[in-house]
């Protein structure tokens, strides 16, 4: 892909698309896809031990600006495409629908209630980007629909 870009006088790019996990991890993937000297190199210098999507991404991005093709924000050139901050529709959403975000945790006896809330909220608001309330139940009191929900126990003998 290097010498493609280069020969077209790209020095920017943007990666769209997506990677299957199988697929790159399958037993026989160095015979299907058979791997440049560029890319055997990455796999088993920098990814040899961590080859988590976001390293996988930024060895790669690291390959091509070496190259001196820099990966540029897919977002870029469309802004207008992108949601805004705020409510997108005509009607504002109720209170009840704004409070309906609200994490219910059954802790087992002996664990530290608000320290696994607090985190558990601290994690939600990170990933989703969003304030979500948590709060602890006593144990057992939370309902068990049939299907819905099973508690695991593992007994180790």
């Amino acid at each position: 892909w290097v010498r493609v870009l280069r020969s077209a006088g790209c020095t920017e790019a943007i990666m769209v698309g997506r990677v299957v996990k199988t697929r790159m991890y399958s037993r026989w993937r160095y015979v299907q896809y058979i791997p440049d000297l560029t890319t055997f190199r990455l796999w088993f210098t920098k990814l040899r031990r961590d080859r988590r999507p976001h390293t996988i991404l930024r060895a790669i991005a690291g390959a091509l600006a070496d190259e001196g093709i820099t990966l540029i924000d897919s977002t870029q050139y469309t802004p207008d495409q992108l949601a805004t901050s705020g409510v997108m529709t005509r009607r504002q959403p109720t209170d009840r629908q704004m409070d309906e975000a609200t994490v219910v945790l059954e802790l087992t006896d002996g664990a530290v209630t608000d320290d696994v809330s607090r985190a558990i909220a601290e994690q939600l608001r990170t990933t989703l980007g969003v304030r979500i309330e948590c709060r602890t139940v006593p144990q057992g009191t939370l309902p068990r629909p049939e299907l819905k929900a099973r508690r695991l126990i593992r007994v180790v003998t």
